[in-house]
């Protein structure tokens, strides 16, 4: 049984009515990122990521795992709009519209060459825990002792529910710090004992509810087992006192 220490938490919400530039100056002021030119997809695992990482930041060596549903659909709109109306091809629309990008921009503002891997994500059952799977494996096999797992989403404009999010886990194989409260990951090679799969979400729901659902978990002393196969589970128990970090758009 592996059995890992999620070390520090961040995530946040946001609206679609909240513009931009909210965003950009947020990465302007908490980090000092120019974000000219970055997807509001990459801003968002930019603000999430980095809030988990911490003022220490991750060894250099450490692995980025990020679901989502696949690219920015803002970008990707603009990027039609611009081909097929205008006869206009934009490479700064290609290159913000790439999936990886935003793992790429964490990477590149953590200082991390270690391996970067964005999962395209179902809204709906527990595909949700895939990148958290993939994480716990690496570590598993000794691939990785650190690894930042993010869940990031960017609301369509055509979208119902209009909120878009970014979840971010920071986990070690490293002891747990005795005087600091933090919840425990376990990967179980047996099967999980009463856990359905997460409902799909109703048209006005946010698209990544089971994870947010998940992170409200971390700070309470209760275990939340979700099965990935028929022959194994991931399980977490919270610890009581753990604080992760909200991330404050005005700040």
């Amino acid at each position: 049984m592996l059995r890992l220490s999620i070390q520090a938490a961040c995530c946040g919400e946001v609206d679609a009515a909240l513009g931009d530039a909210v965003l950009k100056r947020y990465l302007q002021r908490q980090y000092g990122i120019n974000a000219r030119r970055l997807s509001r997809l990459s801003m968002l695992a930019l603000a999430g990521g980095l809030g988990a990482a911490g003022q220490e930041g991750v060894p250099a060596q450490s692995n980025i795992y990020m679901g989502g549903a696949f690219s920015s659909p803002s970008v990707f709109q603009n990027m039609l709009a611009n081909v097929l109306e205008e006869q206009v091809a934009m490479p700064f629309d290609f290159l913000a519209n790439i999936h990886n990008a935003p793992v790429f921009h964490l990477a590149s503002a953590l200082g991390c060459h270690g391996a970067g891997v964005f999962l395209p994500l179902p809204a709906s059952g527990n595909a949700w825990v895939q990148p958290l799977l993939l994480a716990a494996n690496d570590m598993a096999q000794g691939i990785t002792d650190s690894a930042l797992v993010g869940w990031c989403y960017e609301a369509p404009p055509t979208a119902e529910s209009s909120l878009s999010g970014s979840h971010w886990l920071l986990l070690r194989r490293a002891p747990m710090v005795a005087d600091k409260p933090s919840p425990v990951l376990h990967l179980l090679r047996t099967p999980a004992v009463n856990s359905a799969p997460a409902a799909a979400p109703a048209a006005d729901d946010y698209y990544f509810a089971a994870v947010a659902t998940a992170f409200a978990c971390l700070n309470r002393d209760t275990e939340h087992t979700v099965a990935v196969s028929p022959a194994a589970s991931l399980a977490w128990h919270g610890a009581t006192g753990f604080e992760w970090q909200t991330i404050d758009w005005d700040k």
